[in-house]
């Protein structure tokens, strides 16, 4: 990630799987992006962010609560053609999760599998991880309030900083070389207003 005024470039690396060792080594804060995989683009599943470790978050937090029941859970056949149809919801209960332990750990394991990644790790300007991840957010939720067929899988609640209205920033995100990830091609700018 690099600053020139208020324009903010995030350098995106990935994608990695769930078992690529290098997602286990980002030691790095910052923001990152799951994703899956539809013909030659990767569509945004869900955004997050950081202060610590990203390897940390992503593989200690989030696979770790998606194996005890803590996190929706995604049909891959489901996600695979862009749609969100869960195998467990939190509105299941605990109960539900461990009485079915082995089919549920199963689930989260294919789940997982699916999943591919994206991190933006962050060298300096800690300030602006949660600013960043609030565009990212904001960003996809207008896109998908005006055209419900874009972030069709997005699994983010529509949570922003108060940071990002009109504070002139604008993101350019940058992928590795041949690596479309579905809308977030074009510059974002920041909301004049909520």
């Amino acid at each position: 990630m690099n600053i020139s005024g208020k324009q903010i470039h995030l350098d995106w690396i990935g994608p990695y799987s769930i078992h690529s060792p290098e997602l286990y080594a980002i030691e790095s804060p910052g923001v990152y992006l799951f994703t899956v995989k539809s013909g030659a683009q990767y569509h945004p599943h869900y955004i997050g962010k950081t202060g610590g470790s990203l390897s940390n978050r992503i593989v200690g937090g989030h696979r770790r609560d998606a194996a005890s029941g803590r996190y929706y859970i995604y049909s891959p056949a489901a996600l695979s053609n862009l749609k969100l149809e869960s195998v467990y919801s939190l509105k299941d209960n605990y109960f539900k999760f461990f009485d079915s332990l082995a089919q549920y750990q199963q689930a989260v394991r294919e789940y997982l599998e699916t999943l591919q990644f994206f991190v933006a790790p962050f060298e300096s300007n800690f300030d602006l991880i949660e600013t960043v991840e609030s565009l990212l957010i904001h960003y996809a939720f207008s896109c998908r309030n005006a055209d419900a067929s874009t972030f069709p899988i997005l699994d983010n609640s529509n949570r922003v900083t108060s940071s990002i209205y009109g504070s002139e920033l604008t993101l350019d995100n940058i992928f590795p070389q041949s690596v479309s990830v579905a809308h977030f091609s074009s510059t974002i700018s920041a909301p004049n207003s909520r």
